[in-house]
């Protein structure tokens, strides 16, 4: 059977699922590589995990993942430890046999998790118990036949814990797997740092399992009628070769040197000598699925999920980040090329990322500083999956509302990584996704509102939440389509700018009812993988018609207020999920607190991080994607942003004033945002400044971009 091919159970439609685990309680013995992802799923159905290990330390780590610890060591006869819970669902027992003629650890675990009330255990067994070397198939009813030492021992365990099991009415499953792999523990990580030697050709077939598969394989196998002897594979058996080559393939890789099998280590040949192909039909008919049905699969998933692991872990897998345009590069995509986008590339690339930038138009702004750039119909679905599959980029970064966002979701569930993730895009493209999630979904406390699809719609909506009132179009950016209904008679007029300024393919509206408020600010909240949830000092910010003209930061608030806008922050993140930086924003008025929107990307208003703070927010971004500590987020000092706008349409943008702008003072910055084009309003430039306060900050800030003027030519000039 050839990589790219599939085994004939890949035909089988959806997983037949057992019994719900919720309410009850399982024993995970033994913690390490598969120990841990058995405890994780069985946790995420629903079930309390108590897990053990040999050492406090391991306790720790155990509690530290969310499971209970127990400390257990089957050879310490002080040790008997109680667990007062129930109903039991099973154990599984993960370690493997002790060396030598007898086996000193697994009866006694099996008679202490008989005392707890435990009645099925599942043994994870290897199918070393099947000897092998002639390509033969073996499946849960060949004979065991070991012709290795560890498997010799396995049977010994097995036959010793089903006659014990037996005389207790324990009812014991010896659940027998070949190679487990999963994130940091595969072959594609040995070929790519020049670990793997190729043994004979690599002409044996060979076996494996994903790890996330496992853990489903044991909970079919603790939760139904198994019979004692079960068999979990992919299903795919494969010669070694078409391994290496498909996964030489993807990464980009040279052919690993290859060896005799004389000359692998002994520990390996064992491996290599053992070629058969393993069916795991009896799992199958008890309704067990792999989610990773081969290799071609399992192997990316894995890629994926190594970039997500915290940076500890990480360093492990991945000891560098790699160089641009290499086969080491770590790559990322772009879709939208902004001003916003532009600084995400920069703080990218000077931590070693290659950066690909997509657009509606040529040279937008993060496409002058990318490696490469693309422009596309961003919602174009097809076009979008074309070059997600040409570029092959580790990371999917949205920086605009207007994208196919159903295109995203789909690529996220074959494995593409989308930041934060594809839910979170497709939620906050639209005012509507995510004002249901935060009103209606978490309780959380926001203006009155409707939504429409038709001015008489419009109106009554309007009249429900009353004047004055704002029409917003649910898809827009930088503030297009907002304006205020002040009396019925100006809804009409507020119908036609929102659907004017609507952007994407939608005809739909929100009124939102008026908040007296006192100040408007941006929380620049930041989720990571090790660090949880961050918060920048709060951005004040003042809008016209909707758009941000200035900001500042810090925005002082009440003790109270401040925190139940980090509060709502982390509730509408946890929600949405992944990491990268969120750009939350709230009315404030005293000590209460309306949420207004989000979005899961850089803020504009948090431009103003470029004077004040020691990250700015756009390098806060990169670095939690990426997994980078974060540590402490310090305000250097007080600051202030001013835009710098365009009065009109043309072409060939030029700026006059810069000198002047940049002498009002040395604390003042300003950045040309490189845009090929402008209409009225557009932001082109912004002013930045720090000072010993905010209100010094605020008029360097304005009185630096007020000295910035646009030029322009009229198209074909």
């Amino acid at each position: 059977m050839g990589a790219g091919e599939r085994s004939w159970y890949h035909l089988l439609a959806m997983n037949s699922a057992p019994e719900t685990l919720n309410g009850t309680h399982a024993v995970v013995v033994g913690t390490g590589f598969a120990g841990r992802a058995i405890a994780r799923h069985l946790a995420s159905e629903g079930c309390t995990v108590w897990a053990t290990s040999r050492t406090d330390r391991g306790v720790a780590a155990i509690e530290r993942a969310g499971h209970h610890g127990v400390r257990w060591d089957p050879t310490d006869d002080a040790l008997s430890p109680r667990i007062e819970a129930g109903p039991w669902a099973g154990a599984v027992i993960t370690f493997p046999p002790d060396r030598g003629p007898q086996d000193h650890s697994a009866v006694p675990t099996l008679e202490w998790l008989a005392e707890l009330g435990v009645l099925r255990v599942v043994y994870v067994s290897s199918t070393s118990v099947f000897g092998g070397g002639d390509d033969r198939i073996v499946d849960a009813e060949s004979p065991m036949d070991p012709d290795s030492d560890l498997g010799e021992r396995r049977v010994r365990v097995i036959e010793a814990l089903q006659a014990r099991g037996e005389a207790l009415g324990v009812h014991v499953v010896a659940l027998h797997v070949p190679g487990i792999y999963g994130p940091g523990r595969n072959v594609a990580l040995r070929i790519r740092d020049g670990r793997y030697r190729l043994v004979d050709g690599g002409q044996m077939f060979s076996n494996r399992i994903h790890v996330d598969d496992l853990a489903t394989a044991c909970r079919v196998a603790m939760q139904t009628d198994a019979p004692p002897s079960l068999l979990a594979s992919d299903g795919h058996p494969f010669r070694v070769r078409e391994l290496v080559e498909w996964t030489c393939d993807q990464l980009g890789a040279p052919w690993p040197p290859e060896i005799t099998i004389d000359e692998a280590p002994p520990f390996a040949r064992t491996f290599w000598r053992g070629s058969k192909r393993c069916d795991p039909r009896h799992l199958l008919a008890l309704g067990w699925r792999p989610k990773y049905p081969s290799f071609v699969e399992g192997l990316p998933a894995c890629w994926q999920a190594e970039l997500a692991l915290p940076f500890h872990q990480a360093q492990r897998v991945r000891p560098m980040i790699g160089t641009p345009t290499t086969p080491s590069a770590l790559r990322l995509l772009m879709l939208g090329a902004g001003e916003l986008g532009k600084e995400v590339v920069i703080e990218a690339q000077r931590l070693g990322v290659e950066v690909i930038a997509c657009d509606r138009y040529a040279n937008a702004p993060a496409m002058q500083v990318a490696h490469r750039s693309h422009v596309v119909d961003m919602q174009d679905g097809d076009a979008i999956r074309r070059i997600i599959a040409d570029e092959k980029p580790h990371f999917v970064v949205p920086e605009i509302e207007a994208i196919a966002t159903d295109t995203l979701v789909a690529l996220e569930a074959e494995g593409v990584h989308v930041v934060p993730t594809a839910r979170a895009t497709q939620l906050t493209m639209d005012r509507e996704g995510i004002r249901r999630l935060a009103a209606e979904d978490l309780g959380l406390q926001t203006s009155p509102y409707r939504f429409a699809e038709s001015l008489d719609e419009l109106k009554a909506g309007a009249e429900a939440v009353g004047f004055p009132c704002v029409v917003k179009p649910v898809m827009s950016s930088s503030g297009k389509g907002q304006s205020v209904a002040k009396t019925a008679a100006d809804v009409e007029g507020c119908w036609a700018y929102a659907i004017e300024g609507s952007r994407g393919k939608s005809a739909r509206v929100i009124v939102e009812g008026f908040v007296d408020f006192d100040t408007e600010i941006t929380l620049l909240t930041v989720r990571t993988r090790d660090e949880g949830t961050l918060f920048c000092p709060p951005v004040g910010h003042r809008q016209e018609g909707g758009d941000y003209q200035e900001s500042w930061q810090p925005e002082v608030l009440s003790s109270a207020a401040l925190a139940e806008c980090e509060r709502m922050a982390r509730e509408v993140t946890n929600a949405l999920g992944g990491q990268g930086l969120f750009g939350a924003e709230f009315f404030i008025r005293g000590d209460e607190v309306w949420f207004s929107e989000i979005s899961p990307r850089p803020h504009d208003t948090g431009m103003v991080t470029m004077a004040t703070q020691d990250m700015t927010e756009f390098e806060l971004h990169v670095r939690a994607i990426l997994g980078l500590p974060i540590g402490a987020i310090t305000l250097r000092s007080p600051g202030a942003s001013a835009v710098v706008l365009a009065d009109a349409h043309g072409v060939n943008p030029r700026f006059e004033g810069v000198p002047k702008a940049l002498a009002v003072d040395p604390r003042v910055k300003v950045r040309l945002f490189g845009k090929p084009d402008a209409r009225p309003g557009r932001r082109m430039a912004v002013a930045v400044a720090y000072a010993d306060t905010v209100d010094e900050a605020r008029s360097l800030a304005s009185t630096a971009a007020g000295h910035v003027t646009v030029h322009l030519s009229e198209p074909g000039e």
